[in-house]
């Protein structure tokens, strides 16, 4: 299963408590939308992250002296 299909079956709470996936939320058209991009903003989001935790991260032989 590809990380798309991943983020789509997560299941949310909807707005009445009732648990349903995400992709049952949403209109087909947004899905096709969200499809279209979702792999290059994915990547952007991994590497930013990555990122931002080697920066914020000390090393081992920094944090015990």
């Amino acid at each position: 299963m590809n990380k798309f299909d991943e983020y789509m079956n997560e299941y949310i709470e909807d707005v009445s408590g009732r648990i349903i996936k995400r992709r049952h939320s949403m209109s087909l058209p947004r899905v096709e939308f969200i499809r279209a991009f979702f792999d290059d903003v994915y990547q952007r989001g991994y590497d930013e992250a990555i990122e931002n935790k080697t920066m914020t991260v000390k090393s081992r032989r920094q944090s015990h002296g």
